[in-house]
């Protein structure tokens, strides 16, 4: 059986699913870290998202919500996040939970 920290590795390699990301460095941040995996999980998360959040003007409450209702989520992952926030920022239109589970992803349109 998977321990904690395990899981959560793995959760964090499963959000990571672009070229965009230095994978070592993030690993290597998750292990620094002290805590539960759940929270490294987040603070590591948090961190990463942050510069698309600026990119595109994303308020981070936003996003600290769709952390909390998407944690499980398989289709919580790097490039959905940042399809998202682009969309957003293109159509002017508020973030919701609901956007985000309505959007599909095109790795097309990532850039």
């Amino acid at each position: 059986m998977m321990n904690d920290l395990d899981y959560w590795k793995m959760r964090l390699n499963k959000f990571m699913d672009s070229k965009e990301l230095n994978t070592i460095s993030a690993i290597a941040k998750f292990d620094s870290l002290s805590g539960i995996g759940k929270v490294r999980y987040i603070s590591v998360v948090s961190e990463l998202v942050q510069p698309v959040l600026n990119q595109y003007n994303v308020d981070p409450r936003y996003f600290k919500l769709l952390l909390d209702k998407k944690m499980t989520s398989k289709k919580f992952t790097y490039q959905r996040v940042a399809i998202w926030a682009e969309y957003f920022h293109e159509e002017g239109v508020t973030p919701s939970i609901g956007n985000f589970d309505a959007i599909v992803p095109s790795y097309a349109k990532f850039k």
